[in-house]
């Protein structure tokens, strides 16, 4: 867990009804901010709490809830979907970087495209 004080300096809602949120903190340790590197791109959970002394007992409870959920990075079948999403943004970096075009459509129609492959290849090996 990384904790972080900061502020919540502007939100955009995206073209995918997504919202990114930026949240801008106070000069880094050099191992904090290595911390975050490591994690970029990754999926997780954001806890905004304005005033550490408002925090309940049933907030700590939460939060510990969802720390031990994530224990297990989720389902078999969201650690699948984290893994295709980082391959979609990959692939549209590295096409960007060479010279080349972006995939076309967003994220869901890579994922349902490549769910698509991932159940042929496994039709074919059965039969």
């Amino acid at each position: 867990m990384i904790l972080l004080p900061g502020f919540v300096s502007k939100l955009m809602t995206m073209a995918d009804s997504s919202v990114r949120i930026f949240f801008d903190a106070q000069e880094l340790e050099p191992v904090v901010l290595a911390n975050l590197y490591k994690h970029r791109n990754n999926a997780g959970i954001m806890a905004f709490i304005p005033d550490i002394a408002e925090l309940t007992d049933e907030d700590k409870e939460m939060l510990d809830g969802i720390g031990k959920r994530l224990q297990g990075d989720g389902s078999p079948s969201q650690r699948l979907r984290n893994k295709i999403f980082k391959y979609w943004k990959w692939t549209n970096e590295y096409r960007k970087n060479h010279g080349g075009e972006p995939l076309q459509g967003d994220f869901e129609d890579f994922y349902v495209y490549k769910m698509g492959q991932m159940m042929e290849t496994i039709e074919k090996r059965m039969q």
